[in-house]
């Protein structure tokens, strides 16, 4: 696991190049895959790395997408419980408000695209809802 100071290599993808990676991964998958879309705010997004460190294992794939947002893809996981509790760790980690995070999981079959829209989605519902 990282820990905090330790770099955390971060791919700048575009969504195009992060499906395609979540379908190959969907698709060799031998277990639960599990996806984490963080919006970060942009006043703390200097120190976002450094914070996200201790909740990213060595084997995660994490991606930054656009300015503000950071994609974690996990695999394979214990179960689903495993993403919400990251998702709550995440969260924790900054300051109230200025991060949302939204989590789903996926196993062989299912396709990347209608992963992506759930967590999209459920991003979009957080900053509108609280």
């Amino acid at each position: 696991m990282h820990r905090p100071g330790t770099d955390i290599p971060i791919a700048d993808q575009d969504a195009a190049e992060v499906e395609s990676y979540l379908d190959k991964r969907l698709a060799s998958a031998s277990g639960l895959l599990g996806v984490a879309l963080i919006e970060i705010d942009a006043a703390e997004w200097g120190s976002a790395v450094e914070l996200l460190a201790d909740h990213v294992d060595a084997e995660d794939h994490v991606a930054r997408l656009g300015d503000r947002r950071l994609l974690i893809v996990r695999s394979p996981l214990v179960g689903p419980a495993e993403m919400e509790g990251l998702a709550l760790r995440v969260a924790d980690s900054f300051p109230s408000g200025t991060v949302h995070v939204e989590v789903a999981t996926g196993g062989r079959g299912d396709r990347a695209d209608t992963l992506l829209r759930v967590v999209e989605s459920g991003l979009d519902d957080a900053k509108t809802f609280g």
